[in-house]
């Protein structure tokens, strides 16, 4: 929902106290989104009167998780409401 995300990011930039347009932006995102969703998320961040980020980047909260340890190659398993298993070769799935 677009407008949760507008009213979080909105929540965010105010109690920061900053000025969007100076800033650039990282997002961490779940697996699960697809790219239609972070087009619509990019352009909130980017295209919009209200934020207009320098720049944004949209990153997999897996992949950031295989970065920090230094590595892109591996196995992500997720375990939450659902269990899924994925081999990582070079930021691939």
């Amino acid at each position: 929902d677009m407008d949760s995300i507008d009213a979080i990011v909105d929540y965010a930039v105010e109690n920061l106290n900053i000025i969007s347009q100076d800033y650039e932006i990282v997002i961490v995102t779940s697996h699960r989104l697809t790219d239609k969703i972070n087009v619509q998320f990019l352009n909130l961040l980017l295209n919009n009167e209200k934020f207009n980020f320098k720049s944004a980047m949209i990153i997999n909260q897996t992949l950031l998780n295989l970065y920090f340890y230094n590595t892109n190659v591996g196995i992500i398993a997720n375990l939450g409401e659902k269990i899924e298993i994925a081999p990582l070769c070079n930021g691939n799935i």
